[in-house]
């Protein structure tokens, strides 16, 4: 479905989930039942989604959108929020990794069962995370091909892409069309990573 979507994407949405409030099923290398048997149980399921994109589009910003400990949040700090930071954290060091930009807790509001609002340990497990300051590793701008360097390969991607309008790896400053801005993007980068 990635490969048919193609270029138009902009990002990869993946929603990842523990099943119970442990806070050490984050880090769980624990399997589903055959015949799922190469497939995370809890948090890191992420890991198998993200080894499902081609590798046209890992170079694209990857978000966790919903996760939470499959079921309803407990008034609690144990450690849960702080230690889903930290596993993210963990796999945007490895350049190799396609980098997940932000991880979103499900839900604030007082909707479903599975609000934060008002369960002030909760949220001060969030605080306690924040306070890491943790960071996804920013490639080379003008590295259009995710290889780590910016060369001819990236020049030349600009170049045949020039003129065209869409959120595409060409467009480096996201403003919707590949121009001359783009383009000097990429010259004065030219080298870096290599």
């Amino acid at each position: 479905m990635l490969e048919a979507i193609g270029a138009e994407q902009d990002g990869i949405i993946l929603h990842a989930y523990t099943h119970g409030s442990d806070p050490n099923n984050i880090f769980s290398e624990t399997r589903m039942q055959p015949p799922y048997d190469q497939v995370y149980l809890h948090f890191r399921v992420y890991r198998n989604l993200l080894s499902r994109v081609p590798p046209s589009l890992r170079h694209l910003p990857a978000f966790i959108t919903e996760t939470n400990q499959g079921e309803p949040w407990t008034n609690t700090n144990n450690g849960w929020i702080k230690n889903a930071y930290r596993e993210i954290h963990t796999w945007n060091q490895n350049p190799a990794n396609q980098a997940i930009w932000g991880v979103c807790l499900y839900r604030w509001p007082q909707i479903d069962p599975y609000y934060i609002e008002g369960k002030w340990n909760t949220i001060q497990d969030w605080r306690e995370a924040m306070r890491n300051d943790y960071r996804w590793r920013r490639d080379a701008v003008g590295d259009t091909d995710g290889d780590g360097c910016v060369d001819d390969a990236d020049l030349l991607g600009v170049l045949f892409a020039f003129g065209q309008r869409g959120y595409t790896r060409y467009d480096l400053n996201w403003d919707g069309v590949i121009d001359d801005a783009d383009l000097l993007q990429v010259l004065f980068a030219f080298g870096q990573g290599c």
